[in-house]
């Protein structure tokens, strides 16, 4: 009976702490947040693009910062939005048009030099026609944010969550369609945050070879999203990558254990 009152008395007191540290962690750390994060990638790479623009499902184009992607793109020769034809799933900006990305595209809003998805493509079933729409509707670059680790989400009868993506699986999905990724990126600040990617696809991928930055390529075992997660709940039974504490807490729970 003690045994077990210990138990729950070191759990409650280790899951106590996790919270107090992820809390000091994110409060001094804002810049870690994934949005924050994908909101910096998106400005550094903005600039490079020209052409005529398409946001997808945007909803009102904002950014979570107080902001507006279009500013973003400050060399786009035109920002266009698109939403769901339906209540709550519209702007009511002037330059907004339906598009319903479950569908096939019927080509009713034209095509677009750069095209963005960001933090959409979970939410649309089946993955493969969104992809596919997404590709009939650039005639050059397809920018997408989709989150690798997050908690599933959505508003019942509004909107769902069905799928979360590896860099792979975004780059051999729209190489199908002639589109080779020429950036690729995720953040990696604390391994207990959600982990969104951004992976930047063109069908001209020479005419960007001189502008966009360092893109970073999944190596397993190595360099991978998630990495840091991974390392925290299974680390290296290596003595150099378990740190005082993680040896410490080990001790203590198996001691708890075998009482």
């Amino acid at each position: 009976m003690h045994d077990g009152i210990l138990k729950k008395i070191i759990t409650k007191l280790s899951n106590a702490c996790l919270g107090f540290s992820v809390g000091m962690i994110m409060a001094s750390h804002p810049e870690w947040n994934p949005r924050v994060w994908s909101n910096r990638e998106l400005r550094k790479l903005g600039p490079i693009f020209k052409g005529n623009m398409l946001n997808v499902s945007a909803i009102k184009d904002e950014d979570k910062e107080g902001g507006k992607y279009s500013d973003y793109f400050p060399n786009v020769k035109s920002y266009t939005i698109t939403n769901f034809d339906r209540e709550r799933g519209s702007s009511g900006m002037n330059n907004e048009k339906p598009l319903d990305l479950s569908r096939p595209y019927d080509g009713s809003i034209g095509t677009f030099d750069v095209v963005m998805s960001h933090t959409v493509l979970e939410h649309v079933y089946p993955f493969s026609v969104s992809i596919q729409n997404l590709c009939s509707l650039s005639k050059d670059v397809i920018i997408i944010v989709s989150p690798f680790i997050q908690g599933m989400h959505g508003e019942d009868g509004f909107y769902y969550d069905y799928y979360r993506f590896t860099p792979l699986a975004l780059k051999n999905s729209l190489e199908e369609y002639g589109f080779l990724t020429i950036y690729s990126n995720w953040n990696e600040d604390h391994p207990l945050l959600n982990v969104y990617l951004i992976h930047v696809a063109s069908r001209f991928p020479k005419k960007y070879e001189d502008d966009i930055p360092s893109s970073r390529n999944v190596r397993i075992g190595y360099d991978f999203p998630g990495l840091l997660y991974t390392r925290l709940l299974w680390p290296s039974t290596g003595k150099e990558n378990i740190t005082f504490f993680r040896r410490l807490g080990e001790r203590i729970g198996q001691t708890v254990k075998m009482r």
